[in-house]
């Protein structure tokens, strides 16, 4: 346990506020604390303050402003951004995925990443729907012996 405010414990204090129908505190506190969180260097928002950027504290930060009505912030983004998401999709005989280069694996994360984010800067998802959904159903339930029917894993090989 840290005593950092990071990206994905706001999102979750906001969405805690969505669910209950409460008001956020000092949201424009919380609006600049989330764009303060941009890597010059990667383009991308990092978790923490002086952290590396990386795709799924952007995928946050922009659900998190969403959540705020304060997409503003990122609108000169988006471009780039959905760019970003199509070169970052991979193919393998299983179909297609997002792969933000951490691992030759198919990660769950990366997935949910890349469709979150790419549902604010307006990525084709039609193109690739099909092969999104066969990648995702190959990483549940890949084994019955295992038990846990139903359950996904959170990476798996291409």
């Amino acid at each position: 346990m840290t005593n950092v405010a990071d990206v994905v414990s706001t999102f979750h204090a906001l969405r805690a506020y969505q669910h209950m129908g409460a008001s956020v505190p000092q949201p424009d506190a919380v609006a600049d604390f989330l764009a303060s969180l941009l890597d010059q260097e990667t383009g991308l928002f990092a978790a923490t303050a002086g952290a590396k950027g990386d795709v799924v504290s952007t995928a946050y930060v922009f659900a998190s402003l969403d959540i705020l009505s304060r997409l503003d912030i990122v609108e000169p983004m988006k471009d780039s951004l959905k760019s970003y998401l199509e070169e970052s999709l991979a193919t393998s005989a299983k179909g297609v995925y997002f792969n933000f280069g951490a691992s030759d694996t198919v990660s769950m994360e990366d997935i949910h990443a890349g469709i979150l984010l790419g549902s604010f800067v307006d990525f084709p998802f039609e193109a690739y729907k099909s092969g999104l959904v066969d990648v995702i159903a190959s990483l549940q339930n890949p084994n019955p012996n295992l038990g846990l029917v139903g359950g996904f894993l959170a990476a798996g090989v291409p």
